[in-house]
């Protein structure tokens, strides 16, 4: 008997083999749990704030925004513009987010997220400038068309989390939107109109701005995210197992790939005609490995399309449309009932005035 012990990432094969070809192979298999890497886990999620921040600020200040602007002829009209402004931003994050899931799967990782970082940080920062409804608009474009970091630090996370603790990355994700979206309204609120509430921002410039500091604040959060993730993010490894199959122990030309695969479906048919039953399973198992490499290969981009859309995905995309109409039905709720009581108000202190 020979001892062969070869190291595929985490797993451990031990060969057992016997000198007589007639004696089939015995393979043991032992899993290594990887450490999990909070460090990259930490980067990854740190990436996910700046875009997160930018669409959970706006709420506070964005109805008397539009309503400086002066764009709705009536005041019943101003929640059709905040609709607006809304759907700006998750229109263009619908467009753009299966594009820069493709160039991630392309590029890398890090270089995608950190491209968002800077888009969300222009276009934030032209939505808090805006003087005019369409600059806001354009404003709002730009972030949500350069705010894909949460698809792809989804996908990092699956990259560099074992599988076993794949489950409690994600959920830190989960928890990191959900921290974003209860601070970011609280820190909009505060920083919206600064030269009416602190006297350290009376000055033209400001009451000029006014909603410019919310949008520095995630300018700010932004430059931290892209210089600490810039300097200590790593790439993960893209297709590690593939790309340790290919280069390590296949050892095969790109160009000889498909003359070495009809050579051994050839040699499959032969030895299914004349050898026993565990000889053609190994035969056909060898021809299923070459398929499975072959299949790897870069899919056209509507092809890797089909993939995605599964029936699983499409349940979470019907989920998400909800939830996104679920929130806008509360915003046209609140503010209507807010335009009921002001005028309610109103109606009290004209009767009063007429008593007196």
């Amino acid at each position: 008997m020979s001892l062969y012990e070869v190291p595929i990432n985490d797993d451990t094969e031990v060969f057992l083999h016997n000198e007589n070809e007639e004696e089939d192979i015995t393979v043991i298999k032992e899993k290594v749990r990887k450490p999990f890497p909070k460090l990259q886990v930490f980067l990854a999620l740190l990436c996910v704030l700046p875009e997160a921040f930018a669409d959970s600020l706006t709420v506070p200040y964005i109805y008397n925004m539009v309503k400086e602007f002066g764009v709705a002829e009536k005041e019943e009209d101003i929640g059709f513009y905040v609709g607006l402004l809304g759907s700006a931003f998750y229109l263009s994050l619908c467009i753009t987010n299966i594009f820069w899931g493709h160039l991630s799967d392309k590029f890398g990782r890090k270089p995608i997220l950190l491209c968002n970082i800077v888009g969300t940080c222009i276009g934030t920062i032209v939505f808090g400038s805006s003087q005019t409804f369409h600059v806001a608009l354009l404003g709002r474009f730009i972030a949500g068309s350069c705010s894909a970091n949460g698809t792809v630090a989804k996908g990092m996370l699956g990259d560099v989390i074992d599988e076993s603790q794949r489950t409690i990355g994600y959920s830190f994700y989960g928890v990191t939107w959900g921290l974003a979206s209860m601070i970011g309204p609280l820190i909009g609120g505060a920083l919206a109109n600064p030269s009416s509430k602190y006297t350290i921002f009376n000055y033209d410039f400001w009451i000029k701005y006014n909603y410019l500091l919310p949008s520095i604040f995630v300018m700010t959060l932004g430059v931290i995210s892209f210089f600490v993730s810039l300097r200590y993010l790593n790439e993960p490894a893209m297709e590690q197992n593939y790309n340790m199959l290919e280069d390590e122990y296949i050892n095969l030309d790109e160009t000889n790939m498909n003359n070495d695969k009809n050579d051994l479906n050839e040699t499959s048919i032969t030895l299914n005609n004349t050898n026993s039953n565990n000889n053609r399973n190994d035969t056909i198992s060898s021809s299923m490995i070459t398929d499975s490499l072959s299949s790897k290969k870069d899919l056209p981009f509507f092809e890797s399309i089909k993939l995605i859309f599964s029936k699983s995905s499409w349940i979470a995309i019907v989920c998400y449309c909800l939830l996104s109409l679920a929130t806008m039905l509360f915003f046209t709720v609140r503010f209507k009932k807010k335009k009921k009581k002001k005028n309610n108000n109103n109606n009290n202190n004209n009767n009063n005035n007429k008593i007196k």
